[in-house]
């Protein structure tokens, strides 16, 4: 999952109807047991958001990252997934910290990840593919 499904879920910032469609999703997923992952990427770019594009407080962000480490498996990117992520950027025109979150999934061999960001639908890198899901696209 990338940064803003993060925030929306979590209720930082103001989109209130993005976070119920999320809290549904959320529960289809744990109904479902599926399991959740994020790189740790995200993890800090969360924080990132909420301090300095809301305003939280640090604390407030500590707060809420142990909140989404019980929903949430972290992944602790390495230097394979850099080195994926720079391919995966020129090959799919892709921002470098959007190429290391699918970088991260590839590699881990984990076929979904929820995003707004969406260009692509499935982006492929040698043997392994993920597919791109926006949570709120209704089509």
């Amino acid at each position: 999952m990338d940064t803003n499904i993060w925030a929306y879920l979590l209720g930082i910032g103001e989109d209130t109807a993005k976070r119920e469609i999320l809290i549904e999703v959320f529960k289809k997923l744990a109904e479902e047991e599926w399991q959740v992952f994020i790189c740790s990427q995200v993890c800090k770019e969360f924080v990132r958001v909420g301090t300095e594009k809301y305003g939280y407080t640090g604390e407030y962000m500590e707060h809420e990252i142990e909140r989404l480490k019980k929903i949430a498996n972290v992944i602790y990117e390495d230097c394979e997934d850099v080195r994926t992520a720079i391919e995966l950027r020129e090959h799919y025109n892709l921002q470098f910290w959007d190429a290391v979150v699918v970088a991260v999934a590839i590699n881990n061999r984990i076929p979904y990840i929820l995003t707004e960001d969406i260009t692509y639908r499935i982006i492929s890198f040698k043997d392994q593919q993920v597919e791109l899901i926006d949570p709120f696209d209704r089509a």
